[in-house]
């Protein structure tokens, strides 16, 4: 049974995903702190480097960035020119946010977004060939000229008319701010996602049975997004400030903080963040296991690999993640850790791309950044 739990603080919003008791997926607003991921701007190009990287000033302490590589010559803007453009990803402390002026609008089964040439993907999760054909095929008789789409995995099994209308009205959406935003002096803002609407939509599926909240007066707000998204499901108001402890997460999201984290056998990884990457070690460490050590090495590693996905969508890492398993001597039991650590990372939202293992025995990961870690 996965419930979503909501705790409303003086400064933040957390939005827990707990599946029977685990923690699995938090996410935090900070309300002292604007979020810009998804946010649409209508900006002052300031800087073009010959890398093809353009500045842009949007009324904030920093300037967005895009990367016009792939742009063709007459496309490229000029040092002044008004520009519409989307937040990717949060800035940090040393590099502005990064934008794109391919404006994307987010449903619940779809995502529009404005491209000269139509084009239709599907998820890669969805992996029924006849259904991402069937998804295709559909798409393309609803979508408009000059809108492309990207089906998400919530998409299987949808009817005609459900996507249709779901399509037509992101469509309605993007054309309207667009339209605002021509005749919107810039540097401004002109359009921002709902952050809480946006996090139920990504943690909402059919396996999710309770919502629940510490805030009477957001309790009408997430009713409404609830049924805006089509879900009959009535949040659960529970009158208290400690909203995780209440439900028993809280300890576990205080370990989420730590680097070390014990596994049953009594193994451990050790997990550390750097500017560059990330790095994960795991080690048999109390664990004596049985007198065949390859099969205490393998044991220690499979039950690493399946908490090391956990860890990796708990603490929501990205970028470049390097994990340095015990050493395997067999082919068959280093085949075996790959298709583990492959099986559970498939449970994350985000894509995580698995590059293989390196001459030195060090396990490549990448997972695309989109909002900050859990300890940022």
């Amino acid at each position: 049974m996965k419930q979503i739990i909501i705790d409303f603080g003086v400064d933040q919003v957390r939005t827990a995903l707990v599946d029977n008791g685990e923690l699995v997926e938090v996410l935090i607003e900070d309300l002292k702190e604007d979020e810009l991921v998804g946010s649409i701007f209508v900006g002052v190009v300031e800087n073009i480097l010959p890398n093809k990287f353009a500045f842009i000033n949007i009324g904030r302490d920093q300037n967005a960035f895009i990367d016009l590589n792939d742009s063709r010559e007459e496309q490229l803007p000029k040092i002044g020119q008004k520009i519409i453009l989307q937040i990717l990803k949060d800035g940090t402390e040393i590099k502005g946010p990064l934008a794109t002026t391919e404006i994307t609008f987010t449903g619940k089964y779809a995502a529009v977004y404005t491209n000269s040439i139509m084009e239709v993907g599907v998820s890669k999760k969805i992996e029924d060939k006849k259904e991402r054909q069937r998804l295709k095929e559909l798409t393309k008789k609803i979508i408009p000229v000059g809108y492309g789409a990207i089906l998400r995995t919530s998409s299987t099994g949808i009817l005609e008319d459900c996507l249709t209308d779901e399509i037509n009205n992101l469509v309605a959406l993007s054309s309207k701010t667009l339209e605002y935003a021509q005749f919107t002096k810039a540097p401004a803002l002109v359009y921002k996602e709902d952050s809480l609407s946006l996090t139920l939509e990504m943690f909402l599926d059919e396996s999710v049975s309770d919502v629940v909240i510490n805030s009477e007066a957001e309790l009408e707000k997430v009713q409404k997004i609830l049924v805006g998204l089509g879900v009959g499901i009535k949040p659960k108001f529970v009158s208290t400030k400690e909203l995780f402890c209440e439900y028993f997460i809280q300890s576990q999201f205080d370990k989420a903080l730590q680097k070390k984290v014990w596994l049953k056998s009594g193994g451990f990884i050790y997990i550390e963040q750097t500017e560059a990457c990330v790095v994960i070690d795991v080690n048999t460490g109390k664990f004596l296991g049985t007198k065949n050590q390859q099969k205490t090495l393998l044991k220690t590693n499979l039950e690493a690999a399946v908490e090391i996905a956990k860890q990796i969508r708990l603490r929501n890492l990205s970028g470049i993640i390097i994990i340095d398993f015990i050493d395997l001597w067999n082919e068959h039991d280093i085949g075996k850790l790959e298709q583990k650590l492959a099986e559970e990372l498939k449970k994350d939202r985000i894509h995580v791309n698995i590059l293989g293992m390196t001459e030195l025995g060090l396990m490549q990961l990448t997972r695309k950044r989109v909002r900050k870690t859990l300890s940022e």
